[in-house]
């Protein structure tokens, strides 16, 4: 994943610097901080989203999946394809 396409709008500089360190560490170090993350913010004090947040939190996943979707159908398409 190319951490210069982040989908992601006003990500700062050093954020997308940090997915790009991400990007370089190896399966299991990524597993450990992703862990970690998750536990983070399952910890935090944050206020839960509202309706609206995460009706435009969908829509941006709605958004990326749209964009993607060809390549994702690409291989399911030939699998029922007779050579």
């Amino acid at each position: 994943m190319d951490p210069a396409n982040c989908e992601a709008e006003g990500m700062t500089d050093m954020a997308r610097k940090l997915l790009e360190d991400f990007e370089l560490l190896s399966d299991r170090e990524r597993c450990q901080v992703v862990a970690e993350l998750v536990r983070r913010v399952a910890i935090s004090s944050h206020d839960l989203p509202d309706d609206q947040d995460l009706t435009a939190a969908a829509d941006q996943v709605f958004l990326v999946l749209d964009r993607h979707e060809p390549a994702l159908e690409a291989p399911h398409d030939r699998m029922g394809e007779i050579p």
